[in-house]
Parts: C-alpha cells; structure tokens; sequence
C-alpha cells in the first residue's frame, strides 16, 4: 500500500514538473522578438558622405579602408558600412536588454534559393559575441555585379522559415536603401491595397508583403524601415524611400530616415533606442 502512495506521489510531482515546463516554455515563446534584416545589395555600395563630428566607427573592429581615409572636411563611407554600424549599435542595445533578436544579411546570389544569410540567430545573445559575430560575419564589401535587391522575396521566406515558428510579437527592422530589383513600385502598391488580399498568391513585392504579415499575424508583427541614402538619392519622390514609406505603413510600423544623423550625431542614440524599444504592433 505504501509503495502504491509513493508511485502515485511520484506521479503526481512528475505531472507538476511537467506543467510548470509547458508554462515556461510557453512564457518564453512569447516573449517580444527582433529580426534585423541587413541589406546588403549591390546598390548599398554607393557612398554616402558624412560630417566629420559624427562617429561611425564599429567599436571592436578593425577600421576598414573607407575609415582610414577620413579627412578633416569629410569623409565618406558605403551604405553597406553604416547598416552595418546601425545594426551593430541596435543588436548590442538588444542583447545588453536581454532581448531575443536575430540578424539576418539581405543579399542575392545567383543560383541559391534563399534570400538571405543568417548572422545571429534568433535567441538572446552576449553583447560581446554580437559584436564578434558582426565584425566577422556581415560583410560589406561585396560584389555590384549582380547582387540585386530582393526585399520582397526575402520578407516571404523570412515567414516561412522564421515567423511561422515565433508566438510572441514581433518586430522586423529593415535597413536598406529600398531598392528591389524584381517588383514594380506602382504594381506593389495597387497589389497591396486589393479589397481582399489573397495570402496565398504569389509575392508581389515588399509593401504587398508588409499587408500581408500585418494579416497573417494581426496585432503581433509590425515592421520598422530605415532609409540608408547618399546625398543624390535624397529626394521625396524617390522610389527607394517611397517603398520603405509603404512598407512601414503596410506592415503596421514605422518609417525612420537616417540622414539626420549624418549631420548630428546625438540622433544616432535617439535612433537607435527608438528601433530596439519594446513595444507592441501598431493598432
């Protein structure tokens, strides 16, 4: 009869280990998530000129080429390099936060299916590490020759292999010139405001698929944009900031512009806690 009572004591303490495990488990797939997405195109290879006040420096890195050629008046440095420094700056203010992100490297390669490189992978991280993994793995200096831009293609896969698996809110950080070199501008848009939209049918650009997350996970996922741009690209008609525009508002987030950076470096802060702060999806 005793060893009855233990058995069934025994079962019941394994039965509360249990439940506790599925609360945690559960707790923590709900946590708020940041995915970082690194463009990396050919066309983040451009220039972008910067005051010499404003530090653009990776700290824990080798300096590159584009650094030690500054200058008292100014310098210059790509696009690519000050992704890489924005997203630096944002996956260190994550993992000192103790948030779950990942970084994720935009890029096109001939011959290859997927749209992307992953360079942290979704989880907490050491701020150090996030730093070593950076400075080691996204590279900037990358081909032009047919690196094109595939933001809508890429945002698709990312669901597929990533949001599909996360219950938490989610924030996806764009960073990148907004060119895509396989869908239309106009057709995105006309594409994106279809009464309703199809989830199903076939991608049709960045700004389309920013609705469609919005829908396919109504209230969790909200998407932020940030325009890297050179001085000849700053105009409000072009189409890279007016897809990155529409991409914030289709997929419930934000639209931030980083050249007022290049002149002030204290918005540099005020950016970066704005992009890495915690926060649920835009009604």
């Amino acid at each position: 009869m005793y060893r009855q009572l233990y058995l069934l004591l025994f079962a019941a303490i394994l039965l509360t280990m249990g439940a506790d495990a599925a609360i945690a488990s559960q707790a923590t797939n709900q946590e708020a998530v940041w995915i970082l997405l690194a463009d990396l195109s050919g066309s983040m290879q451009a220039d972008v000129s910067l005051r010499p006040a404003v530090d653009a420096s990776l700290p824990g890195c080798p300096k590159t080429d584009d650094q030690n050629a500054e200058t008292e008046d100014d310098r210059t440095l790509s696009k690519a390099a000050l992704v890489k420094r924005l997203v630096m700056s944002s996956g260190r203010r994550l993992a000192e936060d103790q948030r779950v992100f990942g970084l994720l490297a935009v890029e096109y390669v001939a011959g290859r299916r997927a749209c992307y490189r992953e360079i942290l992978a979704v989880q907490r991280h050491d701020a150090d590490e996030v730093v070593d993994r950076i400075c080691e793995d996204l590279d900037t200096d990358v081909p032009v020759f047919n690196r094109r831009s595939p933001l809508g293609d890429v945002l698709r896969q990312v669901d597929a292999d990533l949001l599909e698996t996360l219950n938490g809110n989610i924030t996806l950080v764009v960073f990148s010139d907004g060119r895509d070199s396989f869908y239309d501008f106009d057709e995105d848009r006309d594409a994106s405001r279809a009464d309703p939209l199809n989830a199903d049918d076939a991608v049709q650009g960045p700004i389309t698929e920013g609705r469609r997350l919005a829908e396919r996970y109504p209230g969790r996922v909200r998407m932020l944009t940030v325009l890297v741009e050179t001085e000849d690209e700053a105009d409000d008609d072009a189409v890279g900031r007016r897809r990155l525009t529409e991409m914030a508002e289709t997929g419930r987030g934000a639209f931030f512009d980083t050249r007022p950076w290049y002149r002030a470096p204290r918005k540099f802060e005020t950016l970066i806690r704005t992009l890495t702060s915690k926060g649920t999806t835009s009604p």
